[in-house]
């Protein structure tokens, strides 16, 4: 199995737990969206047969990243989990393509009990199956990679919404305004919006800020 987790120490302890059991071997952990989709592709031993994505990663959401593997792969199980209540994220883990959904603040003994299952093709309900997501995320035509904010642009975003001024983030990050309002843009551009409040609003949804 594969991890993608941006916290290292989360990540650390995922794989020592998860590493001890007999039936379960982690081939890599990523830190990165980029870095665990090039991880999953990969054409060698070390493609998985089930990974575990953090909904929350830096400057993207996890739930895009399980929406690209399923896009890309009919057989890779796709477990999410997070720090946050689940039940906000199940609709959107389902349409994503995931297998599962979990809280890290489960047990160890559930969380084996799902990666087992979801290796072995099943789904925790209401998800589906990893073969039958493929398919139903496949068909759906607006399907687009996971799309990452930089560090300078998720500032920006949270010192909107934390109702800064322009001005104001431009002085506490030595910037000019004009630099400010192109990071904005380039939020927007990205997450395919035309206001800085739609922008904020999808960086809260997803968990970005």
């Amino acid at each position: 199995m594969g991890i993608i987790e941006n916290d290292r120490m989360t990540a650390s302890v995922l794989r020592h737990m998860l590493g001890r059991s007999d039936d379960i071997h982690v081939v890599w952990v990523a830190a990165t969206a980029v870095e665990g989709l090039r991880c999953c592709f990969r054409r060698d031993d070390a493609q998985p047969d089930v990974v575990l994505v953090d909904i929350m990663l830096e400057g993207v959401s996890g739930l895009d990243v399980c929406r690209e593997i399923r896009r890309r792969s009919g057989t890779i199980g796709v477990v999410c989990i997070t720090a946050y209540e689940v039940g906000p994220f199940v609709d959107r883990a389902v349409r994503s393509g995931a297998q599962a959904i979990v809280s890290k603040d489960g047990s160890i003994e559930e969380l084996l009990r799902v990666m087992r299952a979801v290796a072995r093709g099943d789904a925790m309900p209401p998800c589906s199956t990893a073969t039958e997501s493929h398919g139903l995320v496949s068909a759906d035509d607006g399907a687009t990679p996971p799309v990452a904010l930089s560090s300078m642009e998720l500032a920006v975003m949270r010192g909107y919404h934390r109702g800064f001024s322009t001005r104001e983030m431009a002085r506490q990050h030595h910037i000019a305004p004009s630099t400010v309002l192109v990071h904005a843009h380039h939020v927007m551009a990205k997450l395919g919006v035309h206001t800085r409040v739609e922008a904020v609003r999808i960086c809260l949804r997803d968990h970005l800020i």
